[in-house]
């Protein structure tokens, strides 16, 4: 997995997981914490609270070795 920032200008990626099909709504996703911090950008806080948005992080998911990939 990729964090998607505007800027790009920092690569945050977690990796060694297994895709696995889930009830979930289609373009979401669902890891576990602390192993995906590492995807949370700094910069991405929450405008009223301040604190890290780490709820909603925009990914992209990708095999392994993949060159490209699209937001989940």
């Amino acid at each position: 997995m990729e964090s998607v920032t505007e800027g790009g200008d920092i690569r945050r990626t977690a990796g060694g997981f297994k895709a696995l099909p889930y009830n979930i709504p289609r373009g979401s996703i669902a890891a576990y914490d602390p192993e995906t911090n590492g995807l949370l950008p700094l910069s991405y806080r929450d405008k009223k609270s301040k604190t890290p948005s780490a709820k909603s992080i925009p990914v992209a998911v990708r095999p392994m070795g993949a060159q490209t990939a699209a937001p989940a």
